[in-house]
């Protein structure tokens, strides 16, 4: 029963990851910490390790349809560095119902740039080749180092952030957004996945590697029905899903709480 649990979890990410371009890592630690009953800090581990592979295989999925800026992730991974370092010692030092509560705040703000994205049909589509303009690499500094400190802290790859940032910031259009995000979730994830182990924190090798192929194959599959299947309608319901997950965990942060971390 616990390892359908684990591969039905990892298989949905990987659905939610390759549709929509992220959003779906918000629910691996809820899921693990209360589901499986991990500590808060092997989820956050584990986490990172399946979103990394997921991210991979929908962005390698991705680039064979085009849908890639490259320059702007590379810059984007780059400054996201030390916002991964700065943000896994805070994550060592914070207790476990701030951890919660500051989890659950930013799955909320995810659920607020879900609803509030504009028109698609207007953005560009920067491509590889596009030069990187001084304008855009400032913008592509600051999504990183937000980016990088929420990984490092939150341990997920912080999709549901990224899109909005990329249509709204670097006016890229859904499709190209969708897979340069894939990319910088798995550049991203990597480097606070190597941060964590480097201070304690690796992640169980069965648990993850059983999720990682079960996301590894939802993100193809997203990947490729992400042409056909109504996105708006698939980021609603994901956003309805994931306040409700928010509040839950807002509850169980003052009535109990998650395991040790």
């Amino acid at each position: 029963m616990m390892l359908l649990a684990v591969i039905s979890l990892g298989s949905a990410v990987g659905i939610v990851l390759g549709t929509l371009g992220g959003g779906g890592s918000v629910l691996v630690v809820p899921a693990l910490v209360y589901g499986l009953g991990e500590s808060v800090s092997e989820a956050t581990s584990v986490s990172l390790a399946v979103v990394m592979v997921g991210a991979l295989a929908g962005a390698i999925r991705h680039a064979q349809l085009a849908h890639v800026a490259w320059r702007h992730a590379g810059a984007i991974i780059g400054a996201a560095a030390p916002g991964i370092l700065a943000g896994t010692l805070l994550g060592n030092a914070v207790g476990r119902h701030a951890f919660t509560v500051a989890f659950a705040t930013v799955m909320l703000l995810g659920v607020g740039v879900m609803w509030q994205r504009g028109n698609d049909a207007q953005r560009s589509e920067p491509g590889s080749a596009e030069p990187m303009r001084a304008a855009r690499l400032g913008r592509c500094s600051m999504i990183g180092a937000l980016v990088g400190a929420t990984a490092g802290f939150l341990g997920v790859g912080s999709g549901f952030l990224i899109v909005p940032m990329l249509t709204t910031f670097l006016a890229m259009s859904m499709r190209v957004a969708v897979g340069t995000s894939g990319v910088i979730i798995a550049g991203t994830a990597c480097l606070a996945l190597i941060v964590h182990i480097l201070v304690g924190r690796p992640p169980a090798f069965s648990l993850t590697v059983t999720m990682s192929i079960a996301c590894a194959t939802g993100a193809v599959t997203g990947a490729t029905l992400s042409r056909r299947l109504p996105v708006h309608k698939l980021r609603s319901g994901f956003a309805l899903l994931v306040t409700t997950v928010a509040i839950y965990l807002v509850l169980m942060a003052f009535l109990g709480g998650p395991p040790g971390r």
